[in-house]
């Protein structure tokens, strides 16, 4: 189930889809590479690619560990979704968080860590 919980929070019907659009919410280049992670990972059709956007902390967290758990999830989304809003809230190091508000009521931080030049997705908490 947190598996499910992972992907699920990925939007309701026919949301938002300009990736370009929301990557730009952010100005400086190193917050617009945040965001185009979380974009690519939730609007992709490939799940090779969703799944490379994720840590092994977050594969573990999220999908037992399994590359291919992860994948069978992203390959059934029904929905692809972007989130209704992001702010980069900090970027330090190796190290960001993104505050998202979902289409529904939900407000999530999203713990990105950037590995080989690539931010990747650390962990999804509820934000409060």
């Amino acid at each position: 189930m947190a598996a499910m919980a992972a992907l699920a929070g990925c939007g309701a019907s026919g949301y938002r889809h300009d990736v370009k659009g929301f990557t730009q919410q952010a100005k400086a280049p190193a917050d617009q590479a945040v965001l185009r992670s979380i974009a690519t990972y939730r609007t992709t059709s490939d799940e090779k690619l969703a799944c490379s956007l994720v840590t092994a902390h977050f594969l573990k967290l999220r999908f037992d560990g399994k590359p291919e758990v992860c994948e069978a999830i992203a390959r059934h989304q029904t929905t692809r979704e972007l989130p209704k809003s992001a702010k980069v809230e900090s970027v330090a190091g190796n190290s960001a968080t993104v505050r998202i508000a979902e289409p529904t009521a939900t407000r999530s931080l999203y713990r990105m860590k950037q590995e080989d030049g690539i931010w990747k997705i650390d962990d999804i908490v509820e934000a409060h």
